[in-house]
């Protein structure tokens, strides 16, 4: 989601990342796809081959929260180096801080209860992008907020079908993730 969140950035509204230019956009966008896909799914790999996970489906919650760990301090990493590096653009490393917050609050959920993290993840892209919105209405996120809107339907409607979620796992999932997400940004941008 952090991938596509910053796509989505690039393309509306650019001048929310100033002062880092344009041809730097695209290093940006690399450091972004290997801290918040390629890297951690090298580590659900090395998980699932060290025999710590039994697939990648982490179905039972138990199950779920060594890797949701590990996945919350590459967010934390993550948030600290955009920071450092980059601490005029706020709209990078907030959006890493409110994922990595919502991340350990998953996680220390899951210790009791399983939550649909898929509806975390698209609900608190939702609340970033809403956030950013409301802060910028010269650009228009609203194409984009419909389409993670129908997307969080379908998304919610396959984990039913599934049966890997009940209606309250998909619920509390995208109330965490909004209600995380959307005010550090909000507050903060």
């Amino acid at each position: 989601m952090p991938t596509f969140m910053f796509l989505a950035i690039m393309w509306i509204a650019p001048p929310i990342l100033m002062p880092i230019s344009r041809e730097f956009f695209f290093n940006i966008l690399i450091i972004i796809s290997l801290t918040s896909f390629f890297i951690p799914v090298l580590m659900l790999s090395t998980l699932r081959v060290a025999s710590v996970i039994p697939d990648f489906y982490l179905d039972d919650r138990k199950i779920r929260i060594i890797p949701f760990l590990f996945i919350g301090i590459i967010y934390g990493v993550s948030t600290y180096m955009f920071y450092k590096q980059f601490p005029y653009t706020k709209v990078i490393y907030l959006s890493y801080f409110s994922t990595t917050l919502l991340i350990t609050i998953i996680t220390l959920i899951t210790m009791y209860w399983k939550i649909s993290v898929h509806s975390a993840s698209i609900a608190g892209t939702f609340g970033i992008l809403y956030a950013i919105q409301i802060k910028n209405p010269d650009f228009d996120f609203l194409y984009l907020l419909s389409g993670l809107s129908i997307i969080f339907g379908i998304v919610g409607t396959s984990r039913l079908l599934l049966n890997t979620h009940t209606t309250r796992q998909i619920i509390w999932g995208a109330v965490i993730g909004f209600v995380i997400c959307f005010p550090i940004v909000w507050f903060f941008i």
